[in-house]
């Protein structure tokens, strides 16, 4: 159940950034809001990669592999990073478009 939460995550991340390149296209004029867009770009590559070093760990756990110690902490520490990758990509795109907007 985990791994389809990571997978679910992973699509979310993809999904987000042709939303943040979309935006780019059509409605940023000032480099302000561009760098926003970009920086949401990295962190939503950074929730992805993250996710999927999770995803790898959980496979082995799955392949009957015995997670250790460090396994154990790379899955926890993919699982907070993806999660703050995806959360700091959503909310600065919220900026953008609040100021686009308002």
């Amino acid at each position: 159940m985990l791994f389809e939460f990571f997978k679910h995550l992973t699509t979310l991340n993809s999904g987000s950034i042709l939303v943040v390149l979309a935006l780019a296209e059509k409605f940023v004029k000032q480099p302000y809001e561009a760098r926003h867009l970009f920086h949401s770009i990295f962190l939503f590559g950074v929730s992805i990669s993250t996710a999927l070093v999770a995803m790898a760990v959980l496979a082995f756990y799955a392949g009957g592999i015995k997670p250790s110690q460090f396994t154990v902490r790379l899955l926890a520490w993919g699982a907070f990073m993806s999660g703050l990758g995806f959360f700091g990509g959503i909310a600065l795109i919220s900026i953008v478009v609040l100021r686009v907007l308002g």
